[in-house]
Order: structure tokens, then sequence, then C-alpha cells
């Protein structure tokens, strides 16, 4: 039996209860039926259908509410159909749309489930305590809309077969609540997404033995999230499995197979299993981080492994597959720090391949496409493809070698270098890329290695084998850093570059190439060098570069430019150029005698110490020395033969061109430098300039200093001394065959030009060859040492001591004539009083005391022949005097000084301890004075003297006795005026100073000296003036100046006879006393009390060769 309900537009709630008495097939709701709700209440747990028809319900329009266990509210939707099952055989299907949050809830059902929940993001639900077995090879679930759930809440779910089939949204989930029980079987997953991108979760757990496959139509995916431990494999084809763990795959023991499937991890993790990769190949597509630890094994054909996504994939297993290896996105890295990892097949690279093996590992694929290549982990990786990929390579650590030995292997692209790259090919190869970096390069196999890119790695260089070449004949091509060579360094650059490394080793340099290659570094490679085109440079002009071993210079330039001095001891053959420039010397010392081209010495020194063939050419600034041979020589600069006294020979023509400059060195054995020509000598002019070597020439010397076996032609036509020995003479005379220097000695006094030098000469003459202080003389470097020696030698000092003694007497005279004028009274000066009265002060009665304290400064100029001496005095006198008859005033006094003089220019001190005694005398009628007196001075002297000079240094201290003896005498006439008081005078003075013998303390320089006196005579004219004057508190005070003229007689300069020990007495002459000099005084007198006068006075010298500052203190008591 079959009944129908039937509603129509806008009927209200339909409620349907159903009983085991109920036959009803279906119902249905005409479209555009109007009503808010419709409810099935089923048993208690239940529907059971009790016909055996499939009944069917329709629903248009409405609100459905499946009435169980739960009770749900949805949503109106535009269209739904439900077909329900009446019995355990039937299947429910349900097609339709489902609003958001709408819920469809069905209780205890058991059979098979079919149909398509259409757009909506609705649920189904079941939430009954049964199972559901899925029906032999039924598809249980086709959710065919967009966010689609069916969660499964009761039960494990056990598929057969086909078992689920999946939409195409990415929100479709099926919610296994108490998991999956996948039994023994291998169920299939298929996402249908058809041209679209499906997309579907599984929450829940999957278990059992069995396996997964999950089919879909290429641009579908599956997501797993549960922990699932299911046995068997997951097979993924033509659709992509998405997982966050590793267990999402089921236990570790089951293989993951590939087949044009993909796989993506959403989050990082080791993936332990094995990997099978079916015909269509295999793709990782990475969100995060992914390790395959597993092995990855071809299974049928030749299945590629694309590598797809922003994340790195780590293949970490021993992997064996057919197909090649795709990198489209991120990083693809073969092992992970270990010594496993691999990858078989070449490489389309467009994102990154990376190798980090801590072992040695190879791989002989070829690297294709945009992307790039990094090193990693200590292993070396060698590379033994025609890699094409132009994306760069970076070597962070370890080393990666291109080609193992063969003729196979090969980069391209630049290469950021943090380890070492090596090459290693027995064929040759070229690489343009720019090597950059800390790291090393390492060539290694029997083939020539060309880089032509502008390297920039600081890290060294090494050849063990084969040849290197830097530049290919262009413009680009460079290294930087050390190289140690084993092999061959090739240079061949078309333009001029410089390399400042070091190159070591036991191998070979070879410049090719048009340009100039500059060697900055200190080279020590011993392999030689071989020239082939362009030019050599060693050095830059600075203090370093340089090369050993022989050199084969086959047409092209060898270039020397240091700065400072380098040695060169290997050969040089071949037919090119060598060229010396910059300021140092180049000494070469090895057998160069087979190159045969020319020789260019622009500058600095060559010093040939060995075989040199050739045609040497010496540039006016340049100069060519040494002991050894050289082929032809031309010079316009400087020869200089020996590295001290040596020959230079020529084994062809020698040419000395005008203006240059042969340096000739002599010793006083004999022996001399020498050029010595085995062709024939050509000389244009030019200067000999002789070095006489230290030593004492005694004898008159003949030295041949050139010698031309083949003849010669013209002279010299200049000859200097550029040392000039000071007792040495010379000149040049000629033969057809040779050239001499004839040298002659000089008595020591012919060099010098004073007296004092002459003296001294002579006398360190006498002493002979043999004496050292003469041979040290003989050995001075030129005449203004000898006479800065003799000077120093001389003891002026002396001599110069004894003109101090007698100027100084001038002090004792002084002071007995001032204190005679001042002991009489100054007539016609008149002293007013406070009374009206005046008075004419007397002062010439009685007895007086008087002292006198001096103290005086200055210098006598020196002249041509003495040196400037300086002096210093202080002391004091001290005396009485007393009125004899009316007229006569007679006087003793006594004193003290010391006298402190140096004569800097001679290094020489000295010092005088005086002691004074006098007796005087005077008198006056009216306005005539009359002065006199006589005294005697005792000296005790200390001198010191230190002798300098190149290759001396001696000190001489002398303590001897002198003493002065004087007379003197002065006339003067008074004449007074009203306020001041005039008086003429005139004196006369003889001095004597006697001294005794002495005999210097010291080295070979001491002096001695006899006993010896010297006498001068002086005379003295002036003016004295004085003007006196009392206080209203009764002082008298007298302000008075003096000025004068003195002249010195006979011996103006004193003198004194020395002598060195063994040698002749010579006489010295001293600083010249003053023959004519101002004398100058000013001075105040003030009386204390009735009896005493208290005075202070300046006085001095000038003249032009004489100053001389002092002052002075008195103090008169009349009692």
């Amino acid at each position: 039996m079959q009944s129908f309900f039937s509603w129509g537009m806008d009927q209200p709630d339909v409620r349907i209860a159903s009983s085991t008495g109920w036959s009803v097939y279906s119902i249905r709701i005409r479209q555009r039926s109007r009503f808010r709700r419709m409810s099935f209440r089923a048993g208690t747990s239940s529907i059971k259908g009790i016909m055996k028809k499939k009944p069917r319900f329709t629903l248009f329009d409405l609100q459905l509410v499946i009435l169980g266990s739960a009770l749900s509210a949805v949503s109106p939707k535009p269209y739904a159909q439900l077909m329900l099952p009446w019995d355990p055989a039937s299947n429910l299907v349900f097609n339709g749309s489902l609003g958001s949050g709408e819920v469809v809830e069905l209780t205890s059902v058991t059979g098979d489930f079919s149909g398509s929940l259409g757009t909506g993001p609705g649920q189904v639900q079941w939430t009954g305590s049964g199972g559901f077995l899925s029906n032999g090879s039924n598809r249980i679930v086709n959710i065919g809309g967009s966010g689609g759930t069916l969660t499964w809440g009761s039960g494990n779910f056990v598929p057969s077969g086909e078992a689920l089939i999946l939409g195409t949204s990415s929100a479709n989930m099926l919610d296994f609540q108490n998991g999956i029980d996948l039994g023994g079987v291998i169920p299939t997953i298929q996402v249908q997404g058809g041209s679209i991108e499906g997309h579907a979760r599984i929450n829940g757990t999957l278990s059992g033995t069995g396996g997964l496959q999950v089919i879909g139509t290429g641009n579908d995916m599956l997501e797993l999230t549960g922990a699932n431990t299911y046995l068997g494999e997951t097979f993924v084809n033509s659709s992509t499995l998405v997982v966050s763990a590793d267990n999402n795959m089921g236990a570790s023991m089951g293989w993951l197979r590939l087949s044009n499937g993909t796989h993506r991890n959403t989050a990082s993790f080791t993936m332990t299993r094995g990997v099978l990769l079916d015909f269509g190949g295999g793709t990782f597509h990475t969100d995060a981080n992914l390790e395959v630890a597993g092995p990855i094994l071809s299974m049928f054909g030749m299945g590629n492994l694309t590598k797809t996504g922003s994340a790195q994939l780590i293949l970490s297993g021993n992997n064996f597959y057919f197909g090649d290896t795709v990198i489209s996105a991120g990083t693809l890295q073969v092992g992970n720090g270990g010594i496993t990892g691999s990858i078989t097949g070449n490489v389309i690279n467009n994102g990154t391949l990376a190798f980090n093996r801590s072992d040695d590992t190879s791989y002989g694929g070829v690297v294709s496409g945009t992307g790039g290549l990094i090193k990693l982990g200590p292993g070396r990786l060698t590379l033994t493809g025609e890699n094409t990929y132009i994306g760069g390579t970076a070597i962070a650590a370890g080393a990666l070698q291109i080609g193992n030995g063969g003729t196979t292997g090969s980069i391209a692209g630049n290469v950021t270098n943090n380890g070492t790259l090596a090459f290693n090919r027995s064929n040759d190869m070229s690489y343009g890329g720019v090597v950059s970096g800390t790291g090393a390069l390492n060539k290694l196999g029997a083939g020539r290695l060309t880089l032509t890119g502008e390297n920039t790695y600081t890290g060294s260089t090494t050849i063990d084998a084969g040849a290197l070449q830097i530049g290919n004949g262009g413009i680009t091509g460079s290294i930087a850093g050390n190289v140690t060579n084993n092999g061959t360094l090739a240079f061949n650059r078309s333009n001029d570059m410089s390399y400042g490394g070091v190159v070591s080793g036991t191998g070979a340099l070879n410049k090719l190439g048009a340009g100039r290659l500059t060697l900055t570094g200190e080279n020590t490679y011993t392999g030689g060098t071989t020239i082939d085109a362009g030019a050599l440079q060693i050095g830059n002009g600075g203090t370093i570069g340089s090369i050993v071993g022989d050199v084969n210079n086959f047409g092209g330039i060898l270039e020397f430019n240091r700065s400072n001095n380098l040695g060169y001891s290997g050969a040089i053959s071949g037919f090119g150029t060598i060229v010396k420039d910059g300021a140092g010397t180049l000494e070469l010392t090895g057998n160069s005698g087979g190159f045969v081209g020319s020789i260019l010495v622009n500058s600095g020194t060559l010093a040939v110490n060995g075989i040199l063939g050739g045609v040497v050419n010496v540039d006016a600034d340049a100069r060519l020395q040494g002991n050894g041979m050289i082929g032809t020589g031309i010079v316009a600069g400087t020869v200089a033969p020996g590295n001290s006294i040596g020959t230079l020979g020529v084994s062809g023509n020698y040419t000395q061109l005008p203006g240059s400059v042969y340096e000739v060195e002599i010793d006083p054995a004999g022996n001399s430098d020498r050029i010595a020509v085995a062709g024939t000598a050509n000389l244009h002019g030019g200067t000999v300039a002789v070095t006489p070597g230290v030593g004492t020439y005694s004898a008159s010397t003949r030295y041949t200093i050139l010698t031309a076996a083949g003849g010669r032609t013209g002279a010299f036509d200049a000859l200097t001394l550029t040392r000039t020995l000071p007792f040495l003479d010379v000149g040049l005379s000629y033969d057809p065959n040779n050239v001499y220097l004839d040298a002659n000695p000089l008595a020591f006094c012919a060099v010098t030009v004073t007296a004092n030098q002459c003296a001294a000469g002579q006398s360190v003459e006498s002493l002979g060859s043999g004496h050292s202080l003469y041979d040290t003389i003989t050995g001075l470097p030129d005449r203004d040492a000898a006479r800065r020696a003799f000077d120093s030698l001389s003891g002026e000092l002396h001599a110069s001591a004894k003109g101090v003694m007698i100027e100084d007497s001038r002090f004792l005279r002084e002071a007995v004539n001032d204190r005679l004028r001042q002991s009489f009274s100054w007539p016609g000066v008149t002293v007013s009083r406070a009374s009206g009265q005046t008075l004419q002060e007397n002062r010439a009665t009685g007895h007086a005391f008087w002292t006198r304290t001096f103290g005086s400064f200055g210098h006598r100029s020196g002249d041509m022949n003495a040196a400037r001496i300086n002096r210093n005095i202080g002391g004091f006198f001290m005396g009485g005097d007393t009125l004899v008859a009316d007229l006569l005033r007679l006087g003793i006094a006594g004193g003290y000084s010391n006298s402190s003089f140096n004569v800097n220019e001679r290094f020489s001190t000295g010092s005088s301890d005086n002691y004074h005694v006098t007796a005087y005398g005077g008198t006056r009628w009216h306005a005539l004075g009359l002065r006199f007196g006589g005294g005697y001075t005792w000296h005790d002297f200390e001198t010191n003297r230190n002798i300098l000079f190149p290759g001396f240094n001696n000190q001489a201290k002398g303590d001897y006795r002198g003493r002065t003896g004087q007379v003197f005498g002065e006339l003067g006439y008074e004449l007074p005026f009203k306020n001041v008081s005039l008086e003429p005078f005139a004196g006369v003075a003889y001095v004597n100073l006697a001294t005794k013998g002495f005999q210097e303390r010291g080295g070979i320089a001491a002096l001695s000296s006899s006993r010896d006196n010297e006498g001068v005579t002086y005379s003295t004219v002036g003016m004295n003036a004085a003007s006196m004057f009392s206080t209203a508190g009764g002082t008298t005070t007298r302000l008075r100046g003096s000025l004068g003229w003195r002249h010195a007689f006979d011996s103006v300069p004193t003198r004194s006879s020395v002598a060195f020990s063994g040698g002749s007495a010579f006489g010295i002459a001293g600083t010249p006393i003053a023959k004519d000099a101002m004398i100058i005084g000013a001075g105040l007198d003030a009386s204390v009390g009735k009896n005493a006068i208290l005075g202070i006075a300046y006085t001095g010298q000038v003249f032009s060769n004489v100053v001389d500052n002092g002052v002075r203190a008195n103090l008169d008591w009349r009692f």
C-alpha cells in the first residue's frame, strides 16, 4: 500500500509520526509549498521501513528537522531532496544544499549512504550507536558541496574497496570521531575535483593492517590530520596528500607511493618511511621544512622527483630512483650533515639545490635551470656532470670539486666560496664566473683550468697538478690571496694587471699575453719562470715583490721595480729585455751568460755579482756596480766596480758617455776598483769620483782603475774626491791600455786654515805612523774633520785662561784707585747746609778701614784662530790706610776671588781660585792728585777638556798654579765747578802672569806645559765726575761717574807652549786681549753717620771683541 501527503503554499508545520504499524511509501511536498517545519518522529532509536520498496521523500523550499535523540534547527535553502532507507539493505540518498549552520541528524542508521551535500556548508551527522559498514565496492559518501562536513560519531568506520569520495571544497571534512578501521584492505579515497582544485580533510584515526589509496583528477588534495596507525602503504595517485606529521600516513613501516601524486606538508617533521616513485613520479610540496630520511626508490619507469613549495626538502636517505629531480621552488637539500643522503639522475634546478654531507660524495648528474647550488657540511662534493645551471654556487663549508680526474665536470655562474672550490679535470677547461668569499681554490688534475672572471676570494689557491691560467688573452681574469704552486701558474691578459699574493711551492710561473703582470708578493716558488709575451714586473716601486728560480725570457720584458734592495740568484736566459726601475738596488748573482737581449738600467742600482750577458745600458740617473761580468757596457750614469773595492768585468766593449761618473774606491794598501774590459774601452769624458778608504796614505801610490785588452780611446774630463781624506792629493794618468789614479800624501799643516790648527797638526804628525793619535787623524773622513780635530787637540783653553787672569787684574787696581780718590776731599764742591752756611768737605784726615765686594761677567770674542771664552768672577777686597805727614796716605789691602771660564766650541771649561795682596799710596797737591800701588795675586787653576772628533773621545784634566804681579799709577787733576767736580786722569799699569809647568791627566791627547810667563802694559786716560749734596737730615750723598779709554801693549793674544807625550812642543794662541776698550762706570755714595760712607757702582768694558759688566759695593769707615 502506498500513500501520498501533499501540501500547498504556506502550510503550517507538518509532523509525521511513525510506528511499527505505519505503511507509508513516500511523502511529496510540491515545489513552492510553504511551511515552517516538518518533523519525522521515529521510534525510540530508529526509523525503519516495513515495505520492500524504497520510499522517497522530496522536499522543496522548506526547513527540515529529523527528530531522533537530538533536535536541531536549520535555515531555509532553495532545494533539498532526501531518500530514507526502510530496511537494512536500503540506501539513504540526500541531494540538496544545506545553509550555513544547517544540520541533518541521523540516528541508528545501518547501511550505505550516498549522495551529494550540494554547495552549502551544512553538516550531516551520524550519532547512533551502530556501525556504518560499507557495502561491497559502493561509494559510501560523496560530499559534493563546498564546505560540507560528515561526522561519524559512534563506532569505527570499516570501509572496503572504493569507500570514500570527497568533493571539491577545501572545507570539506570527514570527522570520524572513533576512527576508521582499514582492516586488511587497501581502500580508496577519491577526491573528485574535476577541473578545479578539490580539497578535503579526514579527521580521526586510520588504523588496521591495510593501506590507503588517494586518487584524484590532478587538482585535488586530501588532508589527513589524525595520528594514524595503519600499517599499509599510502598511495597518492594524481592527487595531493596534505599532512602535518609523519604519523598522518600511518605507521613508519608503511611506504609512501607517489604516481603523479603530491605529498604536501604543512608543518616541519622528519619522514622515516620509504618512498616509491611510480610512472608519473612524485612531488614534495613543502610549506614547512621536511626531511625524508627513508630511501626513495623507483617502482616502475622513470618517474621524476619534483620539489615545490618555499620551504626546504631534505633528502637524507640513500636514494635510488631512475628519474630526474626537478626543483621548482624552495630548497632541495641532499643530506643533513651526516654520511647519508643522495640523488640520482639529472636535476632541473629552478630553486636551490643544497648538499650537506660530512663525508665525501660524488654526483654525476647534470644540474640545469635558473637556480643555485649550495655546498654545506664538511665533506667534499664532487660534480662530474656538465652542469649548466646559472643561479650561482655558494660553498658554506667543506669542498666542492668540479670533475674527478676525467674529462667531465663543470659549473656556470658565480661562486661565493667560504670553503674550498676544487677543479679536477684531465683535460683543459675554462670557468668564467666570479669566485668571491673567504674560501680557497684548489687545482687538481693534469688539465689546464682557465679562470676568466674577476675573482675576489681571499683564501689561498693551491695548484697540486696541471696548470691554473688567469685570463685567456682578454682583459678579464684574476685571483687574490696566496698560491701554493706545485704545477703551473699562468697569466694571460692583454691588458695590465697586478697580483699581490705570495706564490710558493715547486711549480712554475708562465707569463702569457701582451699585457704587463706586476707581482708584489714575496714569492718563493722554485719551478722557474717563463715569459712568452708581454712584461713581467717584479714590485711596483715599493718594498715588496720578488721571484726565485730561473727565468726564460723569450722576447718579453722582465722588469724589476723596487724602492729597496732586492737580490736575485736565478739564471736569466733568452733574447728579451731586462729592465731595472725603482730607487733600490737589484743584485744579480746567478749565471745569466746565456742571455743575449738588452738590459735597461733606468733608475736605482744594478749590482752584477754573477754573469750577465747582453748589452747593459745605464741611464743618466742609474748606477751599475758589482764584481761580476757583463757582456757589453754603455754607461751614461754611474759605474762603480765592486760592492766595496772590486773589479767589474766586461766581456765585450765598454763605453763611458759624457756626463757619466766612474766611482773609484781606493785604500792605503794600494787596492782600488777596476773595470777590466776584454774589448775596447771608449772614453767620451765623464768624471772619476774617488772615494779614499780610511787609513794612512804615507807614500805615493799608483792605482790602475781601468784596463782594456783591445785598447783605450779618449779620456775622462774631471776628477773629484767624494770623500776627501785630509792628507791625500790625487790625479789621473793614461797609457794606451790603462787608466791610472796617482795618490800623493800631504803634510798635516797643509790642510789647516789657522795657526793653532797648524801647530797642533805638526805636533801630531811628529808622533808618526803607528801612534794611535796619528793613525786616528789620518783616518778622518775629510779636511773639515781634521781641522776640527786639531782645534780640539790644541789646548787653547790654557792660553785663553791666561788672558782672563791678566785682564781681571784690573779689579785690584780699580779698588785701590777708587779708595784713594774717595779718601781725599772733593775740592771746589760746596755743600749747602740748612743753616745757610757753606762748608768745604775734607775726609783726608785720620785712619780708615774699607771693604769692597764685586762681581762681573763677560766674554772675549774669538778670532779666526781661537774661539770665544766666557768668564764669570766674584770676590772681595779689605784694606786700611792712614795719613802719613800732611799730604800722603798709605795703606795695604787683601782679598779673594773665584773665576770660572769656558770655551764651548772646544768643549773646555776651567776655574781659578785667586788670592790678592796690595800696598798703595796717594797724595794731593791742591787740584793735582797722585795714586799708585803694587799688587800680587796667586792662582790655583783647574781645567777640563773634552777632545771629541770622529773616531776619538778623550778627556784631559789639568791642575796647576800661577801668579800675577802688577804695578800701577794714576795722575788726576780736579776741575771744580758750581755743582760738579771733573777730574781728567791718566794711568799706566804693567801686569805680568807666570804659570808653573803642568801635565794633564787623561788619554793620549793629554798635554804638558813648562813654566811660562806673559806680560802686558796698559795705559788708561779718561774723566771722573762727581756731584755731592747734603739732605736736611745731614746725610751727604755723592753721585759719580767715569768714562775712559784703555789701551793694551805687547802680547795682546796670550800664548801657551804645550806638547803631546812623545811629540814636539807647539805654541798655541788664546783669545786676544782687547787692544782697546772703553771703560765706563757710575755709582752712588752716601754718608752713614759721621764716619762711614756706603757706596754702590756699576762698571763695564765694551769694545768689538770684549763685553764685560760688573757691580760692586764699598764701605769706608774712618776713625
